[in-house]
């Protein structure tokens, strides 16, 4: 949602940068919605595949998880090149780093300090690990859209949206 405020300030009229520390247009680009839903979307035809049985011959059907992981990463990982060169197209500037807010209009990145009439602060999502026995064994959800291979069993922890739609590409 930031790099899409970004966009919308800058046509606008106004002046735009986009403070970054990780890979530019974030968690969702680049890690969680884009690449869950190339990676769910093959599941989903399966799945309604399933109600035509007496049509459908769904024995024949399935998914090759390592060819489908070559294809999200050809359409994902080029993503974050993609948008920074539009931004850059556009005037809107980037600050590869992490900002801490001095005031209401100042932010520091790597030592430098920026100005802005209006900051926009957003942060996006990041996992948490559960403080429980076994937890350095759990994987987050970067992870799990990352995996190589497809494990013969997996368990989700937690009932959240991310949980019941990363399921659902397993069945």
């Amino acid at each position: 949602a930031a790099w899409h405020s970004a966009l919308t300030l800058n046509k606008a009229g106004k002046s735009v940068a986009i403070v970054e520390k990780d890979r530019i247009a974030g968690t969702c680009t680049n890690y969680g919605c884009n690449a869950k839903i190339l990676l769910e979307n093959p599941y989903e035809v399966l799945e309604q595949a399933s109600h035509y049985p007496n049509i459908i011959n769904t024995e024949a059907l399935s998914v090759n998880w390592e060819n489908l992981m070559s294809y999200k990463h050809k359409i994902i990982d080029p993503m974050a090149n993609t948008l920074k060169g539009l931004f850059e197209q556009q005037g809107i500037d980037i600050i590869e780093g992490t900002g801490k807010l001095v005031d209401e209009h100042h932010l520091v990145v790597d030592g430098e300090q920026y100005y802005g009439e209006n900051i926009v602060i957003a942060t996006g999502q990041h996992s948490n690990k559960l403080d429980i026995e076994g937890s350095e064994y759990t994987h987050d959800s970067r992870d799990f859209l990352s995996l190589e291979q497809m494990p013969n069993s997996i368990t989700f922890i937690g009932i959240g949206i991310i949980s019941i739609e990363f399921a659902s590409i397993t069945i």
